[in-house]
């Protein structure tokens, strides 16, 4: 299903705040002492510092201006405020470290606010964890009393700053200013998602009021103090996501694109913002959205007009070096054309084992990215494959970059499988042996590409099969007749069953290994996989099903799941005849 951000909590982003030492370099240092420690390291920032027998460590960095550091120790994480050259000193027991932490330094009061702030987020997580049952209650009442739930929470988590600011001490006005407004724009954002978690758990089509719109439109995105903001990112996406999706379905030259969703982007942030400082900073932001989800392809013209105009070196180096990056890991394999539609090439991404002989073929496997159907790169699966198959990463037309839908994705999946065994003893593939691998929507393309006889693009010869001989399926999605993201998109409902896998179970299938997550709750339900696997089988066809227990749809950022599947793929190949 298409994604849906978690809430960039407010007290866990590590920002730079500009304050009276901005320009002045000193060595900062962080000297801990930890009774009851059993631990060999502690995370400051983006360093493991080390724990010594008696509970002590030492971190000391470089600083130009107040920064603030994550700290995590054990299942606990919280901010310190650290100022350029200050010698900053906490201690706490390990045992307790809520009632036993103290602060020495120039800011104790800041950082005792801070952990004030960490720890109601403990007490209060449910709140800001999508699906929890605090959640789904929060979303289920009506907007009143959501807005009502929702202000008494903030007004929780105000206090600490509240008491901070009235304490008469000396307090960085920048530390102030961020945090207030990184707790503004955190609520905000909750307030926006509304209408589509109260659908998601009542069923109930509902629009906020006129008021909380005019609240929300009364926003001032265009202010360049926002900029080193975290949850500044977050708001505004959401905001600016109206705006870019009625440009990408009405542009003029939006539709004439193969990167709509970024052209529209462009467009909008042209026309919303004034300050070149917040125009340089969206246009980064889109752009680096883009190349993460989308990749690198005919994006020069954008990446030309950025680097044009925008005034920040640093984002202009920033951007630059992650361009170029993407596009050398592109440079290593050979790049076909699978299938030209609309005026445009779609991309066959093809890792052909080395040493291979004239007339030597070998099993392929074929990988259709997830990303929602909306987005995704096939540059997410390059690579060779471990047991020397010819392993082919293909480009689709996914809704953000060409405007389509599942449906003609379907097609673009079987025109692979099916150009595959056309260029078979050119690419050195065994047609009898290709395997189609995805992840998410990605198996659900998989899928469709083995068990429906429609959707071929026309004109192709489908003589040539464009089935594969077996399937290797990640958190796939098994019915998409309900609850899609695109469903408004589409006049008649029938034709979303119709590409639903679990509702076109037949015999003679190929076999399939399949893995998917119990606790997979709302992107692909496990209830629909588990439900898959058992038609299956009781039409005769062979299922290798792996649950994972008590994890959730991204399976693959789990030790868990790639331990599991390490093992299963290779019984799975062995079984099949692949490999001995």
């Amino acid at each position: 299903m298409r994604k849906y951000s978690n809430p960039m909590i407010f007290l866990f982003s590590i920002i730079l705040i500009s304050g009276s030492a901005l320009g002045q370099t000193n060595i900062s240092t962080i000297e801990g002492m930890i009774k009851n420690n059993q631990t060999k390291t502690i995370s400051i920032g983006d360093s493991l510092v080390h724990i010594t027998e008696a509970g002590g460590f030492l971190f000391q960095t470089e600083l130009t201006a107040p920064r603030l550091f994550l700290v995590a120790y054990q299942d606990r994480q919280f901010e310190i405020f650290v100022e350029p050259g200050e010698k900053m000193e906490m201690a706490f027991d390990a045992d307790n470290i809520g009632n036993s932490i103290k602060f020495k330094g120039n800011s104790p009061e800041t950082n005792t606010c801070l952990f004030e702030i960490a720890d109601l987020y403990v007490r209060n997580r449910g709140y800001f964890q999508t699906g929890s049952g605090e959640w789904k209650n929060l979303y289920s009442r009506d907007e009143q009393g959501f807005l009502l739930e929702l202000d008494s929470l903030k007004t929780v988590f105000l206090k600490p700053l509240d008491e901070l600011a009235g304490n008469g001490k000396n307090v960085n006005a920048a530390f102030l200013f961020q945090r207030r407004k990184g707790l503004d724009f955190t609520f905000d954002w909750m307030i926006l998602q509304y209408p589509q978690f109260h659908n998601r758990f009542t069923g109930e089509q509902v629009s906020l009021t006129k008021k909380t719109k005019e609240y929300l439109e009364s926003i001032d995105l265009d202010n360049p103090d926002f900029t080193g903001i975290d949850e500044y990112v977050d708001l505004g996406t959401a905001l600016l996501h109206g705006k870019i999706q009625k440009e990408f379905l009405s542009g003029s030259d939006v539709e004439h694109s193969d990167n709509r969703w970024l052209k529209a982007a462009f467009n909008v942030i042209e026309k919303t913002f004034v300050n070149q400082k917040v125009i340089d900073f969206w246009r980064y932001q889109s752009l680096k959205n883009h190349i993460d989800n989308n990749g690198v392809k005919h994006i020069a013209p954008f990446l030309e007009l950025f680097n044009r105009y925008c005034d920040s070196e640093e984002l202009k180096q920033n951007i630059n070096s992650l361009y170029r990056k993407e596009v050398e890991q592109r440079r290593d394999h050979p790049v076909f054309t699978y299938k030209t539609i609309d005026g445009f090439n779609l991309d066959a991404h093809v890792f052909i084992p080395p040493g291979l002989q004239n007339g030597e073929n070998r099993p392929a496997i074929i990988y259709f990215h997830g990303g929602s159907w909306s987005e995704g790169k096939p540059d997410w699966q390059f690579g060779y494959s471990e047991y020397g198959f010819v392993a082919v990463s293909v480009e689709y037309r996914t809704y953000d970059r060409y405007g389509k839908l599942p449906f003609e994705q379907i097609a673009d999946a079987k025109s692979a499988i099916r150009w595959m065994r056309q260029h078979a003893e050119r690419l050195h593939i065994d047609p009898d042996k290709i395997i189609a691998s995805g992840n998410s929507a990605g198996g659900h393309l998989a899928l469709c590409t083995a068990m429906l006889d429609t959707l071929d693009e026309p004109g192709e010869d489908r003589a040539v099969s464009s089935k594969p001989n077996a399937l290797i399926l990640t958190s796939a999605v098994y019915d998409v007749s309900e609850g899609v993201w695109f469903d408004y998109l589409v006049d008649d409902k029938n034709t979303l069953k119709a590409i639903s896998p679990l509702r076109q179970i037949k015999a003679d299938l190929p076999p399939m290994l399949i893995f998917h997550g119990t606790a997979d709750h709302y992107s692909s339900p496990y209830r629909y996989c588990r439900q898959f696997v058992a038609d299956m089988k009781k039409a005769g066809n062979k299922i290798d099903f792996y649950p994972i227990q008590d994890k959730g749809h991204f399976l693959w950022n789990y030790g868990e799941y790639w331990q599991t599947a390490a093992k299963a793929k290779k019984e799975f190949l062995t079984k099949i005849g692949y490999i001995r």
